[in-house]
């Protein structure tokens, strides 16, 4: 296979899409160890709009700490287990499940200094959706500060773990 690279920039990064709630669908699942706390690491896919086919992660950390957000997020994905006691949570609790999603854009710098710009999901940045029903295709409006207008009425702008996955 030929790849023609004259005259092309070296990428350095993609840029993230801008703040806002979107219609998406989990395609991605990974399991790994942080610190010796298990973490879930999903991928994201908008759906539609002019975002449309554009990807982000979220992490669930299963640490005594974050655990809480873990049990929220499965709350609102929809997690058809008891989440009242030890669960075993697998790729196909999450994988095909839509959600209209938050995200916020997340500045940091990254281990050779050099500062980035990704998408972060909020703390509690999740509702459940049917499959094939309407609902938000771009951004969420602005509330004029800059900060987006949370759907869920919360007030919250906490968010998850700002490393994503190596997929």
């Amino acid at each position: 296979m030929k790849a023609k690279f004259g005259g092309v920039k070296e990428a350095s990064g993609f840029d993230p899409i801008p703040a806002g709630t979107y219609r998406c669908i989990c395609v991605g699942y990974e399991e790994t160890y942080k610190d010796c706390v298990g973490v879930i690491n999903l991928k994201w896919k908008v759906l539609a709009g002019a975002f449309g086919n554009r990807t982000f992660f979220d992490s669930l950390h299963l640490g005594e700490k974050s655990i809480g957000r873990a049990k929220l997020v499965c709350k609102r994905l929809g997690v058809k287990k008891d989440l009242e006691g030890e669960v075993e949570l697998e790729e196909s609790d999450f994988v095909g499940v839509e959600a209209h999603v938050s995200v916020v854009i997340n500045e940091y710098t990254d281990q050779t200094g050099v500062k980035k710009k990704n998408n972060k999901v909020t703390f509690s940045g999740y509702n459940e959706t049917q499959p094939g029903s309407g609902g938000a295709s771009g951004p969420a409006p602005s509330t004029g500060t800059g900060a987006i207008k949370n759907p869920l009425g919360d007030g919250d702008a906490g968010t998850g773990d700002a490393d994503a996955p190596p997929w």
